[in-house]
């Protein structure tokens, strides 16, 4: 019998805690005010449950008190004291906590206090000082939180606002105006919170509580008066003050305690309330439900998020689990679309399209009604946008800027559909959260893809505690476009947002991320066929050419996204059947657009002769030189506004006042050009040695060096092509360091050491402006050292009429790099998106440290974790070498 009952126990309870639903094991709670009264009573409920705590308050010994007590429960907390009224501390606490554990589970809004008086002794110092620490705090809190919480990556990551508000708020209390406001003003804040953040999987939730005993509520002593923000508050509620103290209403006769508050809390954060969240559904609209709990009889309230589940509109019977067929419900899947009127191709709804046209030619009693297209259908999706000046001031930049690289989108008519569909959304400096009919989705997606572009290019203003420049802007786009479904409803807005997704992403040093969206772009492309001019019967001539653009940004974006990630491009040559443009010399863009076609199949001829799994001829010197024929005979074929020459930049480009972004168009194309034959000729998957290609690489890596140093000092800005600049400024130094590994002559050695050194320099002076430059020394110094400077070369090859005897002498270079690799192993390959030609000296070497704010500095911290592009694992043994400034 015994055993039976222990057989039981074991099935009735879990002997797991972990299984507990109650379990907040790792995750990480930010609690502010949270060393006294509420606060500490939940910092110890939460910490037996498994969480870590981040203790916030003004008094440091309390706090560091309640943390110890906490350790020696072997639980985990951290103090950060400081006054969350301060207007920038709450984005500190965030960042601090942040740094310390890497994510942030609960935000428990607790801190505050009372100041009370009769309205008409009330000033608005005293008014004033309650709203902040009951409304403001919060709020900022909230916001500290959301480029942690709205980051894709964090989707699926458990996170809840439990903000604390009072029964004052609900019915008023005499002698508080000023705490009754403002804790009606928490659930008001809270509501729109859950509304706002529930498509983040975001939980809000307030708690309302009557008359708990704290310090708050007991009678007030002079040792309980603090001094905030220039004012004397005295804590708690006089003791003549007898209808506070009245217990008549509360059968239990006593107020609650401050334990028996804290449970609620725990509820609320931990998965016992999960389904009390922010829902949605395809039938969902917005409804309130209020849940009402009475603790020991005390006046407590608790206000759920708003919960979107609305039946009203979609009876019972056509719900999903239907049986019955529906509209909605067939619009849910795309197998069967036989609502299409896109070109047929051999996919099942073509063929349902095909047996429909069948069936109903031979019934020609019958009379057929065309289809009707489908309706896009969505939810309304609340979106906030700059304000109008800033938003312009945004577009500007992105005209002006990245529009000189990829011209694909015509800034009339574009700027013109802009204007007026946010004049139809009511657009103001009064009204930035905006209504999103589904049918405006793409369009202002593709907005917010524009100005992210434009904020990533340091336009002024750009907010400085994002992740990454127009990350939140970037994050808004994203969550518009989950709202529709993309293969059912395309247009050319939503082909143009994965188009500049892919542009953005790359010039965020996410470049795995930005090849799926450049494979989106193709597809969706592809499927309306932009890549068949045959089919667009109906278009104009304007039309014709906007789609020809789109298509061959879209083909060069995959062809160079391929080049940086050394992965196979997507979009083969026989798949497009669209003629290439015009050399008119009218047509200057159309001149440069064909300058990307040539570049685009340039790089898919060099992949699929050198690179690919079955190249023919991948270590062929013959092959290398044609090739390399082929990239001259495109340079031979420039017009003369998109030649490059370093020598003429100042008194020709300049002089007659050529516009900046057209000059960095030249200089693109030569430095993209010069990287071809650099990497025809080295490059990681071929033999190091016997290669007789040294002096040539010298020099193109040289020209290609001392091209953006002279960009860098006649022009005003070089944040425009930061990320291009310092990618080929490595690929370069990569290649001077493979041919100093031979044994060059004095001339190439020398000029190798100028260029090294240069290009270095540059690196340096972009690290003070921008992350992808010390990203790119950080990876530099994980695999290169710079060793002791030497009088004499190790062969010695007599005196250099060169060298001048005043001269310093030549800096020799040891290389802390790996034996030269007779074979590739692609599974070795651990670089996220270093360009192809610096595989070989950084995959297999080891993480390096991360750039503090003085230069040339290393830090002994951990590498941000959401950053990827200069990310490598150590080989065992090898150790990274560092960089010293000579």
């Amino acid at each position: 019998m015994t055993e039976r009952l222990q057989q039981i126990h074991q099935q009735l309870e879990p002997t797991d805690l972990a299984t507990y639903p109650d379990r907040l094991d790792g995750q990480v709670v930010i609690i502010t005010g949270g060393a006294q009264g509420i606060g500490r009573a939940t910092a110890l409920i939460l910490a037996r449950k498994g969480a870590k705590l981040a203790i916030n308050d003004l008094d440091k010994d309390k706090a560091e008190k309640l943390a110890k007590e906490i350790r020696a429960l072997q639980g985990e907390a951290e103090i950060f004291p400081g006054n969350v009224l301060e207007e920038a501390f709450p984005q500190l606490l965030v960042s601090s906590v942040l740094q310390k554990w890497g994510k942030i589970n609960c935000l428990i809004n607790n801190a505050g206090f009372c100041h009370d008086s009769a309205i008409h002794k009330m000033d608005d110092d005293k008014f004033d000082i309650i709203m902040k620490i009951h409304n403001y705090v919060p709020f900022r809190m909230a916001r500290a939180l959301a480029g942690h919480w709205m980051d894709p990556a964090n989707m699926t990551m458990p996170k809840a606002i439990i903000n604390v508000s009072s029964t004052s708020g609900l019915h008023g209390s005499m002698g508080q105006i000023n705490y009754a406001t403002a804790k009606a003003g928490v659930l008001g804040l809270t509501k729109t919170i859950a509304a706002e953040w529930g498509r983040y999987n975001v939980r809000a939730n307030v708690v309302a509580y009557g008359w708990i005993d704290t310090r708050i509520t007991r009678p007030p002593t002079d040792s309980e008066t603090m001094e905030i923000g220039g004012q004397a508050i005295k804590l708690g509620i006089p003791e003549n003050a007898k209808k506070w103290r009245d217990v008549s209403d509360i059968p239990l006769g006593r107020p609650g305690s401050a334990d028996e508050a804290a449970r609620v809390i725990l509820f609320l954060a931990s998965p016992l309330s999960s389904d009390v969240q922010h829902a949605r559904s395809p039938q969902a609209r917005e409804i309130n439900f209020d849940f009402w709990f009475v603790l020991q009889a005390s006046a407590l309230i608790y206000v759920s998020s708003w919960l979107t589940i609305d039946n009203s509109k979609t009876p019972l019977h056509k719900t999903r689990t239907s049986s019955q067929p529906s509209e909605q419900w067939d619009n849910e899947v795309d197998v069967y679309d036989i609502q299409d009127y896109r070109p047929r191709s051999v996919s099942l709804s073509s063929q349902l399209l095909c047996l429909r046209e069948l069936v109903h030619t031979q019934d020609k009693k019958r009379k057929i009604s065309a289809p009707k297209k489908n309706k896009i259908e969505g939810p309304v999706f609340l979106l906030e946008l700059p304000r109008p000046e800033r938003l312009q001031e945004l577009l500007d930049v992105y005209f002006r800027d990245l529009d000189s690289f990829f011209p694909f989108i015509k800034r009339d008519e574009t700027q013109a559909q802009i204007e007026k569909a946010l004049h139809s959304l009511g657009h103001s400096d009064n009204q930035l959260i905006l209504d999103i009919q589904p049918e405006g989705y793409s369009l202002i997606a593709l907005l917010c893809n524009m100005l992210a572009i434009a904020e990533s290019l340091c336009a002024p203003g750009a907010w400085p505690y994002e992740i990454r420049p127009g990350w939140s802007l970037f994050l808004r786009g994203c969550r518009l476009i989950q709202h529709c479904s993309p293969l059912r409803h395309i247009d050319f807005h939503l082909i143009q947002y994965y188009a500049l997704s892919s542009e953005y992403l790359m010039q965020s040093e996410l470049l795995y991320d930005a090849s799926r969206a450049i494979s989106t772009a193709a597809q969706l492309a592809m499927r309306v066929r932009l890549n068949e001019e045959r089919v667009w019967n109906t278009a104009t001539e304007s039309e014709i050419k906007n789609r020809k653009r789109l298509w061959w940004t879209i083909y060069f974006l995959d062809q160079k996204i391929s080049q940086r990630t050394g992965s196979p491009y997507i979009i083969r040559d026989t798949e497009i059947a669209l003629p290439e443009f015009s050399q008119d010399p009218k047509t200057r863009t159309d001149r440069y657009m064909q300058v990307l076609v040539d570049l685009g199949r340039l790089w898919s001829l060099i992949w699929d002769t050198f690179f690919a799994a079955s190249a023919p001829k991948p270590q062929d010197w013959k092959e290398v030189e044609l090739m390399d024929t082929r990239i001259l005979m495109v340079q031979r074929d420039l017009a003369s506004e998109l030649t490059w020459n370093t020598d003429i930049l100042s008194r020709v480009y300049m002089a007659q006042e050529e516009q900046e972004p057209y000059i960095r168009r030249r200089l693109a194309i030569f430095i993209r050009l010069n990287i071809l034959r650099l990497t025809i000729r080295q490059n990681p998957m071929q033999k190091r040695q016997g290669t007789k290609y040294h002096g040539i690489c010298v020099s193109l890596a040289s020209e290609t060096v001392e091209a953006i140093a002279a960009f860098t000092e006649s022009c005003q800005s070089i944040i425009p092509c930061g990320f291009f600049f310092c990618t080929a400024l490595l690929e370069c130094i990569y290649h001077l360091i493979l041919s100093m590994q031979a044994i060059p002559t004095d001339e190439e050695h020398e000029a190798s050491i100028q260029s090294f050194r240069l290009a270095y320099q540059l690196l340096e002076r972009f690290s003070q402006a921008l992350d992808t430059a010390k990203r790119a020394l950080r990876a530099l110094n994980s695999v290169v050292s710079l060793a002791a400077i030497t009088k004499s070369r190790s062969i010695d090859r007599g005196p250099s009429p060169l060298r001048e005897p005043e001269e310093d002498p030549a800096i020799e270079l040891n290389f802390n790099v790996p034996e030269p690799i007779d074979f590739f192993d692609p599974m070795s390959w651990q670089i996220d998106d270093i360009p192809l030609d610096v595989v070989a000296l950084v995959s297999s070497m080891g993480e390096p440290p991360i750039y503090d704010n003085t230069v040339g500095e290393m830090s002994k911290k951990s590498p941000t974790p959401d950053i990827s592009i200069w990310d490598c694992e150590y080989v065992q043994g090898s150790t990274p070498g560092s960089i010293l400034n000579q």
